[in-house]
């Protein structure tokens, strides 16, 4: 699965990157684990209340969990995943039509077939946390320490994508 990633991500490198400013922004899809979605609601919620057009692309490690079925949100289940563990063909169709200005990966911990995916969404920037050294997935990469939060690394993607654009 690794070298799977790493031949995506390579051949993604020149494919066009462009840094929307955090207000011409419309739309964002937030990448995050399921079982850390109490954490994430109030980072949905922050941007929403910025007028933002939330779409979501998670990754369903319990087989046993039932998720409901939101539109502009795609879940992606342990058991859809190949023996390699990619997601199947309908999943990642679905995960690439959730095009947004922003992918904002907001993941608690490093998940390969939500990164797989990411990497074949068309999103304008995708941004997320450093995972590693040569762990390069993102156009644009923050560190922040594990124990901050999803709502700190939100909260450092706004203050950088208000940058972006001046």
């Amino acid at each position: 699965m690794q070298r799977k990633i790493k031949a995506l991500a390579t051949s993604q490198k020149g494919r066009k990157i462009f840094y929307p400013s955090w207000e011409k922004a419309a739309s964002v899809l937030v990448a995050y684990l399921y079982k850390d979605k109490v954490t994430i609601e109030p980072c949905i919620a922050r941007l929403k209340s910025m007028d933002k057009k939330v779409m979501q692309l998670v990754f369903v490690d319990n087989v046993k969990e039932d998720v409901p079925q939101e539109s502009q949100s795609v879940f992606i289940k342990r058991e859809k995943l190949n023996v390699w563990g990619i997601p199947d063909k309908e999943l990642l169709q679905a995960a690439s039509a959730l095009k947004a200005d922003m992918l904002i990966d907001l993941s608690s911990a490093c998940c390969l077939p939500l990164i797989y995916a990411e990497l074949l969404n068309p999103s304008l920037l995708k941004v997320g946390p450093k995972w590693g050294e040569g762990m390069t997935f993102y156009d644009f990469t923050i560190d922040v320490p594990r124990a901050e939060g999803a709502f700190v690394l939100l909260e450092q993607v706004i203050v950088y994508a208000r940058r972006f654009g001046k």
